[in-house]
């Protein structure tokens, strides 16, 4: 569907995704002032020989990892100067369970470039040891909801991170359901208004808030609280 993203800082983390992602069939630009759009278009394709290019952040590529996951693909990830992230060796192990198998362009390198093989074919239900990454579990929730049949992740423990995404999932995702440290997500049950609010980020915030603390005076934080959190009201004064 066609959405419009205000506020959203556009860092080089944020267009390597919006890059990324187009690179899998998505429909996403950026103009000034700090405004991400996505014009209405199909669903994320599959392909053969597909070169996709995430930069430095380990999230895009998770994301684009979970993405690929549902379809048949073959595509080569590449990445930046510093790409290299923790845990690929133990989730190549793993990435069979769904159907799929990464492999190190690079031997002896758990980094970027990797290859990946997907045949789309998805278990009803997977486990998820504390050897995955916790952002690869995330990136493969907000994943799930895009493929074409209902899964249920079977996680050991529910960490912080987690908790953050499944609040995000409760909002806007009808299909996602918690029994437990067991997730059901069911496709289809994405709903977005066409102006989405982006909720402060916190770590921010906080630096911003202790300012009065050093220099004396007054700060005060305007914003979108209904993700951010209990305990956070729609004005914070200090």
């Amino acid at each position: 569907q066609a959405i419009r993203l205000a506020e959203v800082p556009l860092s080089d983390t944020t267009i390597d995704c919006c890059k990324a992602l187009n690179q899998l069939g998505a429909a996403m630009w950026w103009e000034n002032p700090q405004t991400v759009f996505h014009r209405e278009s199909k669903a994320l394709s599959g392909g053969l020989d597909k070169v996709v290019h995430v930069g430095e952040d380990d999230f895009n590529f998770w994301l684009c990892l979970a993405l690929s996951l549902g379809q048949v693909n073959q595509i080569k990830f590449t990445g930046g100067k510093k790409s290299n992230f923790p845990g690929l060796a133990k989730l190549k192990s793993w990435l069979p369970v769904m159907g799929a198998r990464l492999s190190s362009i690079v031997p002896s390198q758990d980094g970027l470039p990797v290859r990946l093989a997907s045949s789309g074919l998805l278990p009803e239900q997977v486990e998820l040891g504390s050897e995955i990454p916790a952002e690869f579990v995330c990136a493969l929730l907000l994943a799930a909801s895009a493929w074409a049949e209902p899964i249920v992740f079977n996680l050991q423990a529910i960490d912080p991170l987690l908790t953050r995404m499944l609040e995000l999932l409760d909002a806007y995702v009808a299909g996602v359901k918690r029994s437990g440290t067991s997730i059901a997500v069911t496709p289809g049950g994405l709903s977005l208004p066409a102006e989405p609010q982006l909720p402060p980020d916190l770590g921010t915030a906080a630096n911003f808030l202790s300012l009065p603390a050093f220099c004396g005076g007054s700060s005060q934080l305007q914003g979108h609280f209904a993700l951010a959190g209990p305990g956070w009201n729609t004005v914070v004064k200090v």
